[in-house]
């Protein structure tokens, strides 16, 4: 069928058989109980697969399991998958995946997500610098590893997880307006935000481009991360030209100098935040002043006067707040205007 790529079994299904909600967990050590229900899924997804095929034999049909999981099941059951895809989060390298599906499948493996999310887990704040990195190293294993190069030669690449944030994916309902950084699990593969029994895996900051917050029409503005810019200059290279080695995708990855795609990142952040919107809030001050009514030959009372409305009717302190914003009004590009607004108001 012209435009379809594969046929792609399910999502992490291994993983629902220890998950209660649908929320990402961490993944607990398996039991006899989940084993025999991983045989039952996986014989489902190998009868999907012949009956997929006796409708249509031009698309290869793969499946995406949750890193190797029930990986020695799958051999047993899933013969008539043709690709081994898999979700693996594992840090910088994906270890042995490789060469444990060339062992034990005999298939060629597909990584169906993978990557590294955006946030420091231990600084909490976001860490674009990490996420390039990470996601670089990701992609340079899937080349390396690419049919023709020498090492175990059934990669055929990957799907990166992922283009732009998702705010829905902490509470999955709720504050679906609100970029969360709560993180959900742990995984040691990342240690540049790891720490032993603690969460550090930020579910909403995967994307390679953040979101702006919404307009009017419910439309939002992306903004390259770094590793967009980085991954831009990794994918410009085919590993399958004439001439390619083991050697020429490293020296070309080694190029890939991480600093410079975080610098484009922010020249193009700022660029956007300097023509982003007709009006903005471009400053923001709080004032508080103390004053006292004491002093020689008055006639303000040392004592309260009862009932008494004028001001001050008693010798002490007061003070006063004042809210200043600063609104910049921009109604052409290029003409500025501004103006400011000063609310004032006083209280005893």
């Amino acid at each position: 069928m012209p435009g379809v790529l594969m046929y792609l079994l399910g999502n992490e299904n291994n993983y629902g058989l220890f998950w209660e909600g649908a929320e990402t967990e961490d993944i607990p050590l398996e039991d006899r109980k989940s084993t025999i229900r991983a045989r039952h899924m996986y014989k489902l997804f190998n009868e999907a697969a012949v009956a997929m095929k006796a409708i249509d034999t031009t698309v290869p049909v793969a499946m995406c399991n949750g890193d190797m999981l029930f990986i020695d099941i799958i051999a047993e059951e899933c013969k008539d998958v043709d690709i081994y895809g898999t979700n693996m989060y594992r840090g910088l390298s994906f270890g042995d995946a490789f060469q444990v599906t060339r062992e034990k499948l005999n298939k060629p493996i597909l990584f169906t997500e993978f990557g590294s999310d955006a946030f420091n887990a231990l600084e909490n704040a976001e860490d674009q610098y990490s996420q390039a990195k990470y996601m670089v190293a990701n992609w340079q294993e899937i080349y390396e590893n690419a049919a023709g190069l020498g090492k175990t030669g059934n990669s055929i690449g990957g799907f990166t997880f992922q283009f732009s944030d998702g705010w829905w994916k902490y509470g999955q309902t709720k504050n679906l307006s609100v970029h969360d950084n709560n993180a959900s699990w742990s995984n040691g593969g990342y240690q540049f935000d790891f720490r032993e029994g603690v969460n550090n895996m930020n579910e909403e900051w995967f994307g390679i481009c953040a979101k702006g917050p919404t307009n009017a029409r419910g439309l939002y503005q992306l903004y390259p991360r770094a590793a967009y810019y980085a991954l831009k200059k990794a994918h410009m290279l085919n590993p399958y030209t004439a001439g390619t080695t083991l050697e020429s995708v490293k020296k070309y990855f080694d190029n890939i100098l991480i600093m410079d795609a975080v610098l484009a990142a922010r020249n193009w952040a700022a660029l956007a935040a300097q023509q982003t919107g007709k009006v903005r809030v471009s400053g923001v001050r709080f004032e508080m002043t103390t004053f006292s009514t004491g002093g020689d030959l008055i006639t303000t009372p040392d004592e309260a006067l009862p009932g008494e409305r004028s001001y001050p009717n008693e010798l002490g302190f007061d003070h006063m707040q004042s809210f200043y914003a600063d609104i910049e009004a921009k109604p052409t590009e290029s003409v500025r205007e501004w103006s400011r607004l000063m609310c004032w108001a006083t209280s005893r």
